[in-house]
């Protein structure tokens, strides 16, 4: 009888949890509903990476998704692509956008990309300045892989973000600061060599990036950490407003180009960058940055650096994160998840709950949460 009751109490507790969750996103979004209303669209420029024709079918998808005629696509596709690569995602470009597009463009003198090399870092780096160079047009810099796909409509997006920059710019980004003596010795102070920066690397085959082991000497050679500045991780994928990614690229006080040079010998360089360059001592205080990425990843035990395809259960999780992106989604061997979540996007009476659900996830502090 003990039992039957524990059962009750267990059922009623978790049913008075759920109405008090959903009685919360329901207040909220009243609430919010009158910042999104008010809000200005902000204009965004989605910086994709792209390794090759693989990757078509999934730009494909992530492209139509992401499709609006305000926003700016920057597609860097690895300088090791074949001829017949870059025919394929040419046509996938037409096939969405039109003959001339003048909103898409390719980036200009693409980089050789060694996976967990500089080469990755510089991708994002040569794709931000791309973006700068190209057009005043934007107010975001978002960069993703064809694995990505949006938890929200392109107007969607566009609206949560005016609304968050409404008083202030912020950006956005996973950040932690790890303990080194924890972490594996060649992600914390060995000298890790890039040959893709300077030598024809031929296209491998299987995976589009192989590392490029540097000789044996440059291995084992350690250097002592920084002092000046701590190291920070977080994940590749940031939201930086325009002034932050001005910042960035100019590096006005050396600290962007400091953190830069540090980590060109450095393994997975590529998780450090913005996050240690967020959270430099010298960096300015009038720079509002979010410890949040605004992604759904999920890393399963021994994932060994891949995390988990997006099924149905994980695709509603993300729906209810409040995130803007998901990944990773397998558009070949798991198609039916990117279908159920353009069904998701297409109704049109959860809009104003998933906008409410990101600007309530956004409700944090800044750098001091940050760093």
């Amino acid at each position: 009888m003990r039992r039957g009751w524990k059962a009750l109490l267990s059922v009623a507790a978790c049913s008075g949890a759920l109405w008090l969750l959903l009685s919360s996103v329901a207040v909220q979004t009243a609430l919010w509903s009158r910042v999104l209303r008010s809000a200005t669209p902000a204009k965004i420029l989605f910086s994709i990476t792209i390794s090759g024709s693989r990757d078509a079918l999934a730009l494909s998808t992530l492209l139509r998704a992401l499709w609006h005629q305000d926003n700016l696509y920057l597609l860097h596709v690895d300088a090791k692509a074949l001829a017949s690569d870059m025919a394929a995602i040419r046509n996938v470009i037409k096939q969405v956008a039109g003959a001339d597009p003048k909103n898409i463009k390719l980036v200009d003198n693409p980089v050789q990309v060694s996976w967990g090399r500089f080469s990755m870092l510089l991708t994002a780096l040569h794709g931000l300045s791309s973006a700068i160079g190209w057009s005043s047009q934007w107010d975001f810099w978002i960069n993703l892989s064809p694995a990505d796909m949006p938890l929200l409509t392109a107007d969607e997006m566009r609206l949560v973000l005016g609304a968050l920059s409404r008083d202030r710019p912020v950006s956005f980004m996973g950040c932690t600061r790890p303990d080194w003596e924890q972490v594996r010795p060649d992600r914390r102070h060995t000298y890790m060599d890039d040959e893709g920066l300077y030598r024809s690397l031929p296209r491998p085959r299987g995976r589009l990036s192989v590392i490029q082991h540097a000789p044996k000497p440059m291995r084992g050679v350690a250097r002592p950490p920084p002092d000046l500045f701590d190291v920070y991780k977080g994940e590749f994928w940031v939201v930086l407003h325009r002034s932050l990614a001005e910042y960035i690229h100019h590096s006005p006080d050396n600290v962007a180009r400091s953190v830069y040079l540090y980590l060109a010998a450095t393994y997975i360089s590529d998780e450090l960058f913005f996050q240690t360059v967020a959270c430099h001592p010298k960096l300015p205080a009038s720079f509002h940055i979010i410890n949040d990425s605004l992604r759904f990843i999920r890393w399963p035990p021994k994932s060994r650096g891949h995390p988990a395809t997006i099924d149905d259960v994980l695709l509603e999780e993300a729906l209810a994160s409040g995130a803007l992106f998901a990944r990773k989604f397998d558009h070949r061997r798991a198609p039916d998840s990117a279908l159920a979540l353009k069904a998701a996007l297409n109704d049109p009476q959860l809009s104003l709950r998933r906008m409410a659900l990101t600007m309530m996830r956004t409700h944090a502090k800044g750098r001091e949460d940050l760093c």
